[in-house]
C-alpha cells in the first residue's frame, strides 16, 4: 500500500491531467458549456490517458483499470456543469456563471477538489 505522500503525489499528477483535459473548454471563442456527450468523451479520454500514464508499474492490469475507472467517474462528476452551477451559486460568479459554465478560477478550484477526492478514494478497498 502506498504511503500518504505517494498518494498525494499520484493525486497531484492526476490533477494536472484533470486540468489539462478540461482546460481547452475555457478558451474557445464561442465557448458553450460542455454537454453530456462531450463530458463522456472527455471522461473516456481521461480514462485512457490515466491508464497509460501508469506505465509498466508493478500493479496488475485489473487494479490499473479500477483506479482509472474511479478517477474517470470522479472526473465526470466534478467536471459537470451542474456542479459548477452549484459552486457558482455558493461562492459567486468568480467560479461559474448562472448557466453552470465554469471560469478559469472555477477550473482551478475543481482541480483542487478533484485532487482531494482522489486522495480520499485511494483509501477505499
Amino acid at each position: 500500500m502506498a504511503s500518504l505522500q505517494q498518494k498525494i503525489m499520484i493525486s497531484l499528477n492526476s490533477a494536472v491531467l484533470f486540468f489539462i483535459v478540461n482546460y481547452p473548454n475555457f478558451f474557445e471563442k464561442d465557448f458553450v458549456c460542455p454537454k453530456n456527450i462531450a463530458l463522456i468523451v472527455n471522461a473516456i479520454i481521461f480514462f485512457g490517458i490515466s491508464f497509460l500514464t501508469m506505465g509498466n508499474s508493478k500493479i496488475n492490469t485489473g487494479i490499473k483499470i479500477k483506479h482509472s475507472l474511479y478517477s474517470s467517474l470522479i472526473f465526470y462528476f466534478i467536471s459537470s456543469p451542474p456542479l459548477y452551477a452549484l459552486v457558482g451559486s455558493v461562492f459567486g460568479k468568480l467560479f461559474s456563471d448562472s448557466n453552470g459554465c465554469g471560469t478559469v478560477y472555477g477550473l482551478l478550484l475543481h482541480t483542487v477538489v478533484y485532487c482531494c477526492a482522489l486522495v480520499a478514494v485511494m483509501y477505499l478497498p
